[in-house]
């Protein structure tokens, strides 16, 4: 994704899916897990991706989801990040 604002933009615009997360990824007086997750979604899953609608975007974003979902210590590291125990 380039640094544009229109994919931010655009993901807004998306209906809520399983993407949201849960009040359980919140972290008091740190940094949330979920914004760690998104952090690494946008720079390295989806670093060189250009979309034309936002149903590209949408299937874009799934297929980064499904992929990080294999990542385990990834997520790890973005919840150990926030300062939460597993």
């Amino acid at each position: 994704m380039h640094a544009s604002a229109t994919p931010y933009l655009q993901l807004q615009e998306l209906p809520p899916t399983r993407l949201r997360a849960g009040s359980a990824l919140r972290c008091v007086g740190g940094a949330p897990a979920d914004e760690g997750v998104w952090q690494y979604l946008k720079r390295m899953e989806l670093k060189n991706v250009i979309c034309q609608n936002c149903s590209d975007l949408r299937a874009e974003l799934r297929l980064a989801t499904v992929r990080l979902r294999r990542k385990r210590d990834v997520i790890q590291g973005c919840i150990k990040h926030a300062g939460l125990i597993l």
